[in-house]
């Protein structure tokens, strides 16, 4: 049975130079740097994908204390407890 590479992380400098064909004191040819961007493209980190704000919004409403809080509040709108059902309200949209 064939046995796993080594994790990156656990080789030494020179063996990673090994394995990526480079030579540490020269580095990479202008050409073999040329090839190697075509081939693998740049070294960056992929973007993270921002979700819209309204579905962020309709996730937090499927939360069960965010829908009691609502209930909450809608009652105290109800009984003419404005100022309290603001603030439920506020708290709501703020978090």
């Amino acid at each position: 049975m064939p046995s796993c590479p080594p994790a990156p992380h656990t080789l030494t400098a020179e063996e990673t130079s090994a394995h990526l064909s480079v030579d540490a004191l020269v580095g990479l040819s202008e050409e073999e740097a040329r090839r190697r961007l075509a081939h693998f493209g740049p070294n960056r980190l992929r973007e993270e994908k921002q979700e819209p704000a309204w579905k962020v919004f309709l996730e937090e409403l499927r939360d069960p204390l965010v829908l009691l809080l609502l209930f909450t509040g809608a009652l105290y709108a109800l009984w003419g407890e404005l100022a309290d059902a603001l603030t439920i309200f506020f708290v709501i949209s703020s978090a």
